[in-house]
This record gives structure tokens, sequence and C-alpha cells, in this order.
């Protein structure tokens, strides 16, 4: 009976502890690095609020962060590879970068948004008075035109 009960405690301790703490190993060497940077205007000031997609052009994993207050941002535990790396915020031209990430390394980029163009959709509608003819001198004036064949 004795040795039942050890199996069990050794089953026990394997499940509990042993399991959990490889897969925790595991997850720790799975090859990734990280991408972060800062979003700045073209007078180098901070752009908070800016949205910041990185694409791995191999895979199309895709994932999205905001710059904080501090136009700073981080894209943390990518596949290593080629990322296109796209800013846009309100105000500004997007910018697109392509960047590489490598395993176990974090890169940075400096993205420096220039200034949009403002575009403005303007409708005008013309408001034409109606014609007083009378006032034109083409009261009661008829013109016929005749079509021949």
């Amino acid at each position: 009976m004795e040795s039942k009960a050890k199996s069990r405690r050794k089953f026990l301790f394997r499940a509990t502890v042993l399991i959990p703490a490889s897969m925790v190993l595991a997850l720790a060497q799975v090859p990734s690095g990280s991408l972060g940077g800062t979003v700045l205007d073209e007078s180098e000031a901070a752009i908070q609020n800016a949205k910041v997609t990185v694409k791995n052009q191999d895979t199309a994993l895709q994932r999205s962060v905001t710059s904080g207050t501090d136009g700073m941002f981080l894209v943390a535990g990518l596949p290593p590879g080629s990322y296109e790396v796209r800013a846009e915020a309100k105000g500004f031209s997007t910018l697109v970068q392509t960047v590489t990430v490598r395993t176990g390394n974090s890169t940075r980029v400096e993205l420096q948004l220039p200034i949009g163009v403002l575009e403005q959709i303007v409708e005008a509608i013309d408001r034409i008075p109606p014609l007083d003819y009378e006032k034109h001198g083409i009261a009661g004036t008829v013109s016929r035109f005749q079509i021949e064949n």
C-alpha cells in the first residue's frame, strides 16, 4: 500500500509543480523580440495617442498599440522577422517604415510624422435668383425653332 501512496504523491508533485514549471520554461524559450520607440512630430515633440501598427511581412501577424503621453510605444513578444511599421495620428501624414526584429533583442525606431495636408471639402451651391423677364426687357418674347428634315 505504501508504494501506491508514494506513486500518488509523485504524480501529484509532477502534476502540480513540474508540469507548470516546464511550461513556463518552454514559453520563456519561444524565440521573440520586441519593437519600441517614439512617435514625434517634425519639431521632435512627442505625439500622444498615435496609432502604431506592426505587421510581419512573412506571416501577416499584425498588432496595434497607441503611443503614450510621452510618444513612446512598445510591442513585445514578436516573432523574429521583417516588419512594416505604420504610424498615424490626427493632423499628420501616415508614416511607414520597414524594420527587422531579432530574437532576444529590442528593436528601437523613431517615427517622425510630417504634418498632414488638411483636406476640406467645400460644397458650393449656386443660388441664382429667378430671372425677372420684365426687368430685362424680354417679357412676352417667344422664340420658335423649327427643325427641317
